[in-house]
């Protein structure tokens, strides 16, 4: 890529982060990862799946693009927060 070989990791990053606190969220985002295989055409897949919740960003990333599983705990009393903070839903 002629300006960041990380340009598409690192909007994925943003975006997932932006989500969440842009719409009093916990978002989890689940990626695909490895070699992806199309009209005999092979790709490296980004992976990068990630939890993110307003005010903490990522709690959790895979920093690769290989197959894993994880599992993590998330208190949602931080939505509360968020929608008393944000007021998005406020009508």
């Amino acid at each position: 890529m002629k300006h960041d070989a990380n340009a598409e990791v690192k909007l994925v990053n943003a975006l997932c982060v932006a989500r969440a606190f842009e719409n009093e969220i916990i978002l989890v985002y689940a990626n695909a990862a490895g070699v992806g295989k199309y009209q005999g055409i092979e790709e490296g897949l980004i992976g990068r799946s990630q939890i993110t919740v307003p005010f903490k960003g990522a709690l959790k990333v895979l920093e690769h693009n290989q197959e894993e599983m994880f599992i993590e705990e998330v208190d949602t009393a931080i939505l509360n927060d968020a929608e008393a903070a944000y007021q998005l839903r406020r009508t």
